[in-house]
């Protein structure tokens, strides 16, 4: 099995006619969407330092103030919490500054999300950006050096990913994974559950989190095989069996590469 460090898959069973994100109330601020870019329009008389966002299944490409300096831009950033995402900033911009966020996927609720479901060859690519997170640390971080689900600190603390499995088979799983120089050697769980039987596993399969020098240097690795009989909707789900030191891991994907 070859396993590449870039795939890109459009995902088109998550294209809605429009997202809640539209209708989305801002203290201070009107928030707008142009396709793939969400604009933050600040009230002249705003004089926070911050705006907060519910959390979005899509990658941030670029964060930067419209028709300001590149110094005035360099002190905006966005930082992940568990459910939504808070853009700060050191200065005030001046009055009426718009945040212009461009993102690599439109701008979705994670709870907006169908299910994935399979590329022409069958096969099943889950990007991290489509994860619900779940726990007291865990959170999906869009930056695009991070594009990762992160924080994974905690022993009660999952990602999963819903999936639609067309046609039972077996399936080669695939990981992209970071860890920290000295964090690797935890142990993490795999599972596969139908939307109809959660607490009884499909499919399962153990692995050893691979110390790659950094979080976010990522490695495709390959975990094993599963057979899935029969065709329905999935939820697939890592969670750690133990942490060896700080944190378990970052995950940038998992792929289900569909088998003759």
């Amino acid at each position: 099995m070859a396993l590449t460090a870039a795939i890109h898959i459009a995902i088109s069973s998550n294209v809605f006619a429009q997202s809640q994100l539209a209708n989305i109330q801002l203290p201070g601020a009107k928030l707008t969407i142009d396709g793939q870019t969400v604009l933050i329009h600040l009230q002249p008389d705003f004089a926070g330092k911050f705006v907060e966002l519910p959390r979005l299944a899509a990658p941030v490409r670029s964060l930067t103030w419209q028709g300001d300096s590149a110094d005035a831009m360099s002190n905006l950033k966005l930082q992940p919490e568990l459910t939504t995402w808070k853009l700060v900033w050191d200065a005030p911009p001046k009055a009426g500054g718009v945040i212009e966020m461009q993102l690599d996927a439109a701008p979705f609720l994670i709870a907006e999300c169908k299910p994935i479901e399979a590329s022409g060859d069958g096969s099943l690519y889950l990007p991290a950006h489509m994860a619900t997170t779940t726990g007291d640390k865990i959170r999906y971080e869009p930056q695009p050096f991070k594009n990762t689900v992160g924080y994974w600190a905690g022993m009660q603390n999952s990602a999963s990913w819903s999936l639609k499995v067309a046609k039972a088979g077996k399936f080669n799983v695939a990981i992209l994974q970071g860890c920290g120089a000295g964090n690797g050697g935890s142990t993490a769980e795999l599972t596969l559950h139908t939307v109809a039987s959660p607490d009884s596993a499909a499919a399962s399969l153990q692995f050893e989190v691979q110390d790659t020098g950094h979080f976010q240097n990522f490695v495709w690795r390959h975990l094993g095989e599963i057979n899935l009989t029969e065709a329905s909707e999935y939820q697939l789900r890592i969670r750690p069996k133990n942490i060896k030191r700080g944190a378990l891991m970052d995950v940038r994907a998992v792929h289900l590469i569909r088998l003759p």
